[in-house]
């Protein structure tokens, strides 16, 4: 029962990323996070209603199944966003497009144009409800305050003292 909860865990992951790569191909949503976790949703809740209504599954193989889809969605959305947002990803990726494996000081500085990465960072933070712009200043909305406090809070007890 525990193996059959992992196939459907797995198939039905491997659907959600099927789904989820065509339709960031077919139409770059906006809001990416939002978009993807709605699809997730909809995904899990089908999940589960077709395993429920199959009767294969029940109790702890059910919750088994679930944890299993919502762990494999969780790394592939870290992985999705090491991808999007890691400086130093881009830059190894940068380093092996070019034709040598190697790039000089400038060609680094005509890569990164630091103010429209952080231009970029802070739009979409706006976008996305963390922060809002007033009078020519950023603040954080409540939104906002409750991550920055959570992630305040994970560096404080993992004692990360460093940035970037």
């Amino acid at each position: 029962m525990l193996l059959r909860s992992l196939q459907w865990a797995v198939a039905w992951f491997l659907l959600y990323m099927g789904l989820h790569i065509l339709s960031v191909r077919l139409g770059r949503p906006r809001l990416y996070f939002v978009h993807s976790v709605r699809l997730f949703g909809v995904l899990l809740a089908a999940f589960l209603g077709c395993l429920v209504a199959r009767g294969g599954l029940r109790g702890f193989a059910l919750l088994n199944s679930a944890v299993v889809f919502g762990s494999l969605w969780a790394f592939y959305m870290e992985v999705t966003f090491i991808v999007m947002r890691s400086v130093s990803v881009r830059t190894m990726v940068e380093f092996a497009r070019a034709p040598t494996r190697a790039l000089a000081e400038q060609e680094l500085d005509r890569l990164y144009d630091t103010e429209l990465m952080f231009d970029r960072r802070i739009d979409s933070m706006v976008t996305n409800g963390y922060l809002r712009q007033v009078d020519g200043h950023f603040g954080l909305t409540g939104r906002g305050a409750v991550v920055a406090n959570i992630f305040r809070l994970i560096r404080r007890l993992l004692n990360i003292q460093t940035y970037g």
